[in-house]
């Protein structure tokens, strides 16, 4: 089967940079990584090392990133980032192939664009768009993970795996109580998209005839009473608290995503 592309956003997605206090950069020393790209640091969150890992031990799957920030700043973060993750020999082997694109690589958005996006899947837009046929051909096989919808290509939506816009300010909330939904699913965002993701993949791989589009697509946006082919997108909490469910029993490290939760 061909193989199945992930490309990830990096601002609020994987990491941040906004600023926190001492008692909070401590906390990302020791549950998630601080990286330095563009003479700023890069706030990692918990999970998303092992994420990576996870992801780059599966021969069958490749990752990509596309954000619109300044491309020496994302090629630095990026590099960083992997070589923390995984190593830096393993890094040098993946360097040559790895796609990673920036602002520069972004496509301004048309009035075409928004309409339909408006239009069929109640999605607001923005001034520019990440193409991801930039990146890989077959869309079948690709999952987007953004947390800005206002950055879809129309036609590209089946591919978003919506991600919660995350913080390094948030963490100064810790520590928090499962009630407290929207600050908990916030902080541990890396292990609901993990929960969907990984079991996307598994999916996938089991059943070759199965698209990101089949999964995918069904779970994020309900359908429009009486209205052929429009659809509204599902809250994001909604979504997302899906993510930890298959999970429990199916992850191999040491039940990794419940018995990590922050």
């Amino acid at each position: 089967m061909p193989k199945i592309r992930v490309v990830f956003d990096i601002d609020n997605v994987l990491a941040a940079c906004d600023s926190i206090n001492d008692q909070t950069n401590l906390y990302f020393l020791r549950k998630g990584a601080i990286i330095i790209a563009s003479n700023a640091s890069h706030y990692v969150f918990p999970g998303i090392t092992q994420l990576i890992r996870k992801l780059y031990s599966d021969e069958n799957v490749e990752l990509s990133f596309f954000s619109s920030g300044p491309k020496e700043r994302n090629i630095e973060f990026v590099r960083n980032l992997l070589t923390h993750c995984l190593g830096e020999d393993k890094y040098k082997q993946l360097e040559p192939t790895l796609i990673i694109l920036s602002k520069e690589d972004c496509s301004v958005n048309t009035k075409e664009n928004s309409i339909n996006l408006s239009r069929t899947c109640g999605m607001y837009h923005g001034n520019n768009i990440k193409d991801l046929s930039k990146i890989a051909p077959n869309l079948q096989h690709t999952i987007f993970i953004e947390d800005d919808p206002s950055y879809v290509k129309f036609g590209q939506q089946f591919n978003l795996l919506r991600s919660e816009n995350v913080r390094a300010k948030d963490f100064e909330k810790l520590p928090l109580k499962y009630d407290e939904e929207d600050e908990f699913k916030t902080c541990n965002n890396a292990f609901y998209l993990a929960g969907r993701l990984l079991t996307l993949i598994e999916t996938m791989t089991a059943d070759p005839s199965k698209t990101v589009q089949d999964l995918l697509f069904p779970i994020q946006f309900t359908p429009k009473p009486r209205e052929l082919m429009k659809y509204t997108m599902n809250r994001l909490a909604t979504t997302l608290k899906k993510g930890l469910t298959p999970r429990r029993s199916k992850w191999n490290n040491g039940d990794f995503i419940w018995n990590n939760l922050i």
